[in-house]
């Protein structure tokens, strides 16, 4: 098996969040960890709540609270010992892109879930890395040249073309990243997404909800992995003693 990528790395080697950020506030709140935001969705209202401040923050104590819906404003609300403040005057030229990063991020957590639930091992590059029994990294990725793939990221001509934007002579195709979700021992994992359709996202971010899907995907390879290696122990045991010749 392959190694993969630790999800340890320096969090600086990744890729920064798609929505620009000026502020400490939205710098705190646009980090990579997905983990932070308790999001739930109400129809067609999504509500997304952060604690903030505390420790070595420059921010002051308190919570954030961010609601987006169809045909209303969306508002921005800071929660502390001194009651609750409107942030969305203040902040309102963030505001938008940072709803549309978490967004985008809700919709690969479900995307990736349903992937995995509804695709066979066929349309997913498996990587894993063992340690005795126990497996210390894994890694999933959508398989370049599947149809969910093409469907997803588009076709060999969009490839093409954006190689040669780069180089007039490509020596190499290289394909986008699709869905990529990988994870260290038992680290949240990290989703890695370059998709086109429905609509372009680029986003990188560590989210627990990530670990039904990897899971599903990955199970089955470990599985048979772990029962290959213990036929060759068998093989190999001398009888008797528990040694191997």
């Amino acid at each position: 098996m392959h190694p993969v990528v630790s999800t340890k790395k320096d969090l600086s080697q990744l890729a920064a969040p798609t929505a620009p950020t000026t502020s400490r506030l939205f710098t705190e709140l646009l980090d990579l960890d997905h983990d932070a935001w308790r999001v739930s969705r109400i129809e067609g209202k999504w509500i997304f709540y952060r604690e903030v401040g505390g420790g070595l923050s420059s921010i002051p104590q308190g919570s954030v609270v961010i609601t987006t819906e169809p045909g209303e404003p969306p508002t921005l609300d800071f929660y502390s010992a001194r009651g609750k403040r409107s942030l969305v005057t203040t902040y309102a030229d963030e505001l938008p892109g940072a709803i549309s990063l978490l967004v985008e991020r809700e919709h690969v957590i479900s995307l990736f879930t349903k992937l995995a639930r509804g695709l066979d091992s066929a349309h997913w590059d498996n990587n894993l890395t063992f340690c005795g029994a126990n497996v210390v990294e894994r890694r999933a990725s959508l398989r370049a040249g599947t149809d969910a793939y093409l469907h997803l990221v588009g076709d060999a001509k969009s490839w093409i073309l954006a190689t040669t934007q780069e180089k007039s002579f490509p020596t190499k195709l290289r394909y986008p990243a699709g869905i990529v979700v990988s994870q260290h021992e038992h680290d949240a994992p990290l989703a890695q997404c370059s998709i086109t359709y429905p609509r372009a996202i680029e986003t990188t971010f560590f989210c627990s909800r990530l670990t039904k899907g990897l899971d599903l995907i990955t199970e089955p390879m470990v599985s048979l992995v772990i029962q290959h290696n213990r036929n060759l122990e068998e093989r190999y045991r001398e009888p008797g003693d528990g040694t191997y010749s």
